[in-house]
């Protein structure tokens, strides 16, 4: 999978796409599934969510 996508696109430009769809995913992980009550740290806040989002998607994308 990595292969193909360095093949493509740029190094740069694949930063640019994977990391924004991390903390999309986070956000959206925050609005569907998310903490109802509140209590959880991780997913009760759609900031701390999207950056959990984002730094998943850095460690899989770019260990």
């Amino acid at each position: 999978m990595e292969v193909l996508l360095e093949s493509l696109f740029s190094p740069a430009l694949l930063r640019w796409l994977v990391l924004p769809a991390g903390a999309l995913v986070g956000y959206l992980y925050y609005r569907l599934i998310g903490c109802k009550s509140g209590a959880c740290p991780l997913t009760s806040s759609p900031w701390s969510s999207s950056l959990i989002g984002l730094a998943l998607a850095y460690l899989f994308f770019f260990k």
